[in-house]
């Protein structure tokens, strides 16, 4: 806005509306987790110790999930597709327009995209989880969930990472008809890690 004259705004009070912006944004993500966190000790036994459910319980549940799954499957497969096409739109319009204004306006859009499909997962994502949680009759320490607990521990380090180096990358060069390669690539390393991740505990 500030490059390309609108609104009238000078460098100095564009910079400062987006610090403002980002600095609430944090604040309302960090009030979010800790408004989380604190039921984590209620449901600490469901988590991590065996229980037993009452009769008739576990068809309930069990029912409530079988209905549920479509609605899961349907909602995830959206999400997941609206990750996968959130760069389409910077990518042509780097590719079709030269001005940053155009580029900036698409960087946008993408977060925008990502953001309405985590919108979209969180919540059937949660809940899926929740039915699971609750129909298990012993502690979940199998194989597949000891796989899917590294597979999460690795994504909330690997893909804050890989935003910021695309971020950071395509800021510096401008080029974002060249940096969106990022994704697909890092996509998979981060499976080629998951990988070496079971190779290694394997060996171990």
């Amino acid at each position: 806005m500030a490059e390309t004259n609108r609104l009238n705004l000078t460098g100095n009070i564009a910079a400062a509306i987006g610090v403002v912006c980002i600095v609430v944004m944090v604040s309302m993500g960090i009030n979010f987790f800790l408004r989380a966190n604190q039921y984590e000790s209620d449901i600490a036994v469901i988590d991590n110790e065996a229980f037993e459910l009452a009769y008739g319980v576990h068809g309930v549940f069990n029912e409530k999930l079988t209905k549920f799954r479509p609605t899961y499957n349907r909602r995830l497969s959206l999400g997941i597709f609206m990750f996968i096409i959130s760069f389409a739109p910077l990518m042509f319009a780097s590719m079709l327009f030269r001005g940053p204004s155009i580029t900036l306006m698409m960087l946008i859009v993408l977060m925008l995209i990502i953001a309405a499909g985590i919108y979209i997962v969180s919540p059937v994502a949660a809940k899926y989880e929740a039915y699971n949680n609750i129909l298990k009759d012993e502690p979940l320490d199998t194989v597949k969930s000891r796989r899917v607990k590294r597979a999460e521990k690795l994504a909330a380090s690997y893909w804050p990472l890989l935003i910021a180096i695309f971020l950071g990358w395509s800021l510096w060069t401008m080029d974002w008809g060249v940096t969106w390669i990022i994704w697909p690539v890092g996509a998979v390393l981060f499976a080629a890690l998951v990988g070496l991740m079971e190779l290694l505990d394997k060996e171990e």
